[in-house]
C-alpha cells in the first residue's frame, strides 16, 4: 500500500495532536469528540502511523508519541476490521521508528508492536522476530534498544503464542547482549528470556550451558535491574533445569541469601521467590539448603521485622468506623455447593491463599519473606506451624499463655498478628485433653474480644482466626453458643464493607459446626434479625449478597424447620435474582455490545440456597415453586454456558425424592414451551428424577403424558427416555391397569402416544 496522506487532512490531525495537550476543558471535550468521529475511518491510523515514523523532523516527539498511543488505541478496538493493506502499511511504517533519537518513541513503538501482536494470530506477522533479530544485528546502538525493548513487550504478553520453532534462532542472539556494555540492554536482554522461560523451557534447552555461562558471569554485575533479572532467572531455573542447576546450587545459594538482604526491595523480592521455589521440593531442599540454614533464617527473619520508622508499625488508631474503600476489598468468587463425586475429593486449592487475608498491604519483602505473611517474631512462630509442628508442640504450654497475653498488647499489628498465630495451632488447642482445658476457653473468649477491636485489621485477624477455631472445635462450641452469638451479632454494628464479609463466613462456619443446636429459639432470635436486616438493605446488584446468601445457606441447614419464618422471603429473594440474571443474560446474547454478561455467581448462589431450603424444608417449597416461576428459570439455567451454573441447577433439580411436591407444576410449565435445547434439557432433568422416584409421579402421570405429548420433534435419545418410562411404568402396574389408564386419556393423547411410542 502506498499511503499518501491528503495534506489538509494531515495538518487536521497534527492540529488535533497539538490541541490534546491543551489544560482548557472545552479544547479537551472537542478533542475528545474528534477522536470517537475519526477512529472510524480506517485511514485514521494511517494518518497516525506515518506522523509516528514519517516525521520526526516536523513534530515534537510528544505529539508523535501520543499519535502512537492512539494508534494502539485504534489497533485494539478496529483491527480486525482493517484490510490486509492497511495493516500492512501500520506493521512496516511503525518500525522505522523502532531506532528513533528519543527513548518515548522507540518504547512506544513497542507498544504498538506488541499490541499488533496481541490482535492477531502469528501467522498473520510470520517474520515480526527474524525482523527484529535482524534488527538486533546492526551496530547501531539505539536499533539495537529499540528492538530489544519490542521483543521484551511480546515476549511479556504473547511468549506463550510462540512455537518453538520461532523462538529458539533468537536465543542466542539475546544471550550475547548479557554481555553488552549498556546495563539497560543487558536487562532487556535477561528480561526478554525470563518471559520466555516463564511460558516455556524448550527454546532455551539447546542453549542452555551458554545460557549459563553468559548468566552466572552477572553475578557481580552493579546494576540493579540486571541483579533482578538475575535473581528470577535462577528462580525459574529451578522449576526448569534443576539438573543443570544442581552442581551450581551452593554457589547459586550463597549469592541468593546475599540478595535477599540487599537494600533495594525488589532485589530481594526476587530472592526470596527463590526460596519459595526451591522448598516446592522437599527433597532437593533438604539436601542442598539445609548446610545453609545457619545463614538463612537469620537473613528471612530479619527481612520480616518492620523498620522503626514503617507507618504501619506506627498504626495505633482506632479505625472501626472508617469506611473501606471499594479498592480494599479483595474480589470475591462464590464456591459453588459441592454435589455428586467432587464432594468426596479434598482439595487444597481454597487453602493456598488463606495466608494473605492477614490485614497486609502491598507485597512487600516481609510478607515474601514469611511465605505471604506480615511481621515480626510472633508471626514466625505462626510460619513454622505446619513445618515445625513437632518441634514446637512441647513448648505450647508456654506459647499459648505468651500469645494470650500479647494479644493485649497496644499495637494493633501485634494484636493482629498474634490472632493469626493463634489461630494456626487450632488444631492442637482443640484436640489435646490437656490444651482444651487449660486453654481452650481463654483462646475463644479473647478472640471474640478481638473482633470487636477498635482497628480493623485486628477485627479482621481475629475473626479469621475465630473462623479457623471453629472448624477445628465442632461441636465443642455449643455450650458456648450463647456467648458467641452475642459477639458476632455486635460485630454487625461496627463492621466496614471488608470485615462484614469474613464476619458472614464466621457465622456460616459456626452453623456448619453446630448444626442442630443452632435451632434453639433463643439463638434463632439473636442472629436472624441482623441478618435479615442486612438481607433487605442490599440491592440485588450489591457483592455483598454473595457471602450473605452462602451465610444463609449454611444457616438454613442448621436451623432447619426452625428457619420456616424466613423461607418465604429468602425464595422469593432468589427466584428475583435468577430471573434477573437469565433476562440480562437473554439481551447480553442478543446484543453483547450494548449490554453486559450478568454475574453468573448471583445465579450460583441463589441456586445453592434454593437447594438448601429444598434439602431442609421440602414440604415448605411445594407451594412456594408451585407460584413461582423456577422450573422455567431453571431451563435456562440447565442451559447455560458456565459449569458452576449448570451444576448447581442440576443439583436443585435432585429433588427426586420430592417429586410428587411439584412434578405437576412443572409438566403444566414444560407443555407450554417450544421443542428448543432448554426444554430438552429440562425434560432430561425430570426423565432422571422419575427414574428414581417413579413412584412419587404416580398420582400426576397423567400430567406427564401429556407433557409428553407436547413434544413435536423429540430427538431419537430422549424419545428412548420417554418410551423407556412409559414401558417400565406399564410394567409396573400391570397391563389390566395400563389399559384402564389408557382408557382415561382423551382420545388425542392416547392417540398420540400410541403413535410415537407404541403403547
Amino acid at each position: 500500500m502506498a499511503f499518501q496522506p491528503d495534506q489538509h487532512e494531515l495538518q487536521q490531525v497534527i492540529q488535533l495532536l497539538q490541541h490534546a495537550h491543551s489544560t482548557d476543558r472545552e479544547v479537551q471535550r472537542s478533542v475528545q469528540v474528534q477522536l470517537v468521529q475519526l477512529n472510524e475511518h480506517q485511514q485514521f491510523c494511517c494518518y497516525l502511523v506515518f506522523i509516528l515514523s514519517e516525521m520526526k523532523d516536523q513534530i515534537d516527539a510528544t505529539s508523535r508519541s501520543l499519535a502512537g498511543l492512539l494508534l494502539k488505541n485504534n489497533i485494539r478496538a478496529k483491527w480486525n476490521k482493517y484490510p490486509q493493506d492497511v495493516k500492512f502499511f501500520v506493521r512496516t511504517t511503525c518500525l522505522k521508528s523502532i531506532g528513533d533519537q528519543e527513548p518515548l518513541i522507540r518504547a512506544t513503538v513497542g507498544i504498538i508492536v506488541t499490541t499488533i501482536v496481541m490482535e492477531e494470530n502469528m501467522c498473520d506477522w510470520p517474520d515480526l522476530l527474524d525482523t527484529l533479530a535482524t534488527v538486533l544485528m546492526q551496530p547501531d546502538e539505539l536499533m539495537q534498544e529499540g528492538a530489544l525493548g519490542a521483543l521484551q513487550k511480546v515476549f511479556e504478553d504473547s511468549a506463550d503464542r510462540y512455537e518453538c520453532e520461532f523462538l529458539r534462532p533468537i536465543m542466542p542472539k539475546l544471550l550475547v547482549f548479557y554481555e553488552h556494555h549498556s546495563a539497560k540492554m543487558r536487562a532487556l536482554a535477561m528480561n526478554s528470556v525470563n518471559c520466555i522461560l516463564m511460558v516455556n523451557n524448550d527454546p532455551i534447552d539447546f542453549a542452555i550451558d551458554q545460557f549459563l555461562t553468559s548468566l552466572f558471569a552477572r553475578h557481580n554485575d552493579n546494576d540493579e535491574e540486571v541483579q533482578k533479572q538475575l535473581c528470577r532467572s535462577l528462580t525459574l531455573l529451578l522449576d526448569t533445569h534443576m539438573d543443570k542447576m544442581m552442581p551450581h546450587l551452593p554457589n547459586v545459594i550463597e549469592y541468593i541469601i546475599k540478595k535477599t538482604q540487599d537494600q533495594n526491595e525488589s532485589i530481594a523480592l526476587e530472592a526470596c521467590e527463590f526460596w519459595l521455589s526451591i522448598a516446592e521440593n522437599n527433597e532437593i531442599c533438604r539436601t542442598m539448603v539445609l548446610p545453609h540454614l545457619d545463614k538463612l533464617i537469620p537473613v528471612l527473619l530479619g527481612s520480616m521485622r518492620y523498620s522503626e520508622n514503617d507507618p504501619a508499625l506506627k498504626a495505633n488508631e482506632e479505625d472501626s468506623s472508617v469506611p473501606d474503600r471499594e479498592e480494599d476489598i479483595k474480589p470475591r468468587f462464590h464456591k459453588s455447593r459441592q454435589h455428586g463425586l467432587g464432594s468426596l475429593v479434598e482439595s487444597d486449592e481454597e487453602d493456598e491463599d488463606d495466608d494473605d487475608d492477614d490485614g497486609g498491604g502491598d507485597w512487600n519483602i516481609r510478607r515474601c519473606s514469611a511465605a505471604s505473611l506480615d511481621e515480626s517474631g510472633i508471626l514466625a512462630l505462626g510460619a513454622i506451624a505446619e513445618g515445625c509442628m513437632d518441634g514446637v508442640v512441647p513448648h505450647l504450654g508456654e506459647l499459648i499463655p505468651f500469645l494470650l497475653q500479647m494479644m493485649f498488647d497496644k499495637k494493633p499489628l501485634v494484636r493482629s498478628i498474634t490472632c493469626w498465630t493463634l489461630s494456626r495451632y487450632s488444631s492442637h488447642i482443640v484436640l489435646d485433653e490437656n490444651f482444651r482445658q487449660n486453654f481452650f476457653k481463654d483462646v475463644l473468649a479473647n478472640l471474640l474480644r478481638c473482633s470487636l477491636d477498635g482497628n480493623k485489621k485486628v477485627q479482621e485477624a481475629a475473626c479469621s482466626a475465630f473462623a479457623t477455631l471453629e472448624e477445628e472445635a465442632g461441636e465443642q462450641l455449643i455450650p458456648f453458643l450463647g456467648e458467641i452469638l452475642e459477639q458476632l451479632v455486635q460485630a454487625f454494628q461496627c463492621y466496614q464493607a471488608k470485615n462484614l464479609l469474613i464476619l458472614y463466613d464466621a457465622i456460616g462456619t459456626l452453623a456448619n459446626s453446630v448444626g442442630e443446636a443452632l435451632s434453639h429459639p433463643h439463638y434463632v432470635q439473636m442472629l436472624m434479625p441482623p441478618l435479615m436486616e442486612k438481607w433487605e438493605r442490599l440491592s440485588d446488584e450489591d457483592k455483598e449478597l454473595f457471602p450473605l446468601l452462602e451465610c444463609i445457606s449454611a444457616i438454613v441447614s442448621a436451623m432447619g424447620q426452625s428457619f420456616i419464618p424466613y423461607i418465604q422471603p429468602v425464595f422469593t429473594r432468589c427466584c428475583s435474582l435468577i430471573e434477573k440474571c437469565v433476562s440480562q443474560n437473554q439481551q447480553h446474547l442478543m446484543a453483547p455490545e450494548q449490554v453486559e454478561a450478568p454475574e453468573t455467581d448471583f445465579i450460583i448462589v441463589a441456586l445453592d440456597l434454593l437447594s438448601g431450603l429444598a434439602e431442609s424444608l421440602p414440604e415448605h417449597m411445594t407451594p412456594l415453586v408451585t407460584n413461582s416461576k423456577l422450573i422455567e428459570l431453571m431451563l435456562f439455567c440447565s442451559m447455560d454456558v458456565t459449569t458452576d451454573v449448570r451444576q448447581s441447577c442440576f443439583a436443585l433439580l435432585e429433588l427426586a425424592p420430592h417429586i410428587s411436591r411439584f412434578i405437576r407444576p412443572a409438566c403444566y410449565s414444560l407443555r407450554n414451551i417450544k421443542d428448543n435445547a432448554e426444554k430438552e434439557s429440562a425434560f432430561i432433568g425430570l426423565c432422571n428424577m422419575i427414574n428414581m422416584n417413579p413412584v412419587g409421579v404416580l398420582n400426576d402421570f397423567i400430567f406427564w403424558c401429556d407433557a409428553i405429548a407436547s413434544w413435536t420433534t423429540p430427538t431419537d435419545s430422549l424419545r428412548a427416555l420417554f418410551a423407556g418410562i412409559l414401558q417400565s411404568f406399564k410394567l409396573q402396574v400391570g397391563d389390566f391397569n395400563w389399559n384402564n389408564f389408557i382408557q382415561q386419556l382423551p382420545p388425542p393423547l392416547r392417540e398420540r402416544l400410541a403413535a410415537f411410542y407404541q403403547i
